[in-house]
């Protein structure tokens, strides 16, 4: 074997080692921050669809009050579970008297581990609504 200069001495393979490590390292974090990523991006989309969920708790409890306006949920609030192809999640609606026949709704919807809230007042005389975020 040629030796280009005196003193090689299995330089070359300490290089390449650390050359080795260093590509390990930054895989690593490279696949961690992916990771990460991933997970953030499933939170917010777990997020909005209880925000939609909620919504549509509360929209369910305007459209009862309007048909029967003494409807109230069971004690514990009412509780049903949504079942579609795109999204399985729950809401539980609460439903509070206040002056002026108006309607406090409140409703908790939860997808997964993300849980959203909307806040609601409904007039039962003029049917008007305002709905407002709590969450």
């Amino acid at each position: 074997m040629v030796k280009l200069f005196a003193k090689q001495g299995g330089s070359f393979s300490i290089i390449s080692i650390w050359t080795v490590l260093a590509v390990s390292l930054l895989t690593l974090m490279l696949y961690s921050l992916a990771q990460s990523e991933v997970r953030m991006a499933v939170s917010f989309r777990d997020g909005v669809q209880a925000r939609f969920t909620a919504e549509a708790g509360t929209r369910y409890a305007i459209y009862k009050l309007a048909e029967n306006p003494n409807w109230q949920p069971a004690t514990g609030g009412y509780l049903q579970t949504i079942d579609l192809p795109a999204v399985t999640g729950k809401y539980t609606i609460t439903v509070k008297s206040l002056p002026d026949r108006t309607i406090e709704i409140q409703t908790i919807g939860q997808v997964n581990q993300s849980k959203r809230k909307v806040s609601a007042t409904f007039n039962m005389d003029d049917k008007t609504v305002a709905i407002w975020d709590s969450n």
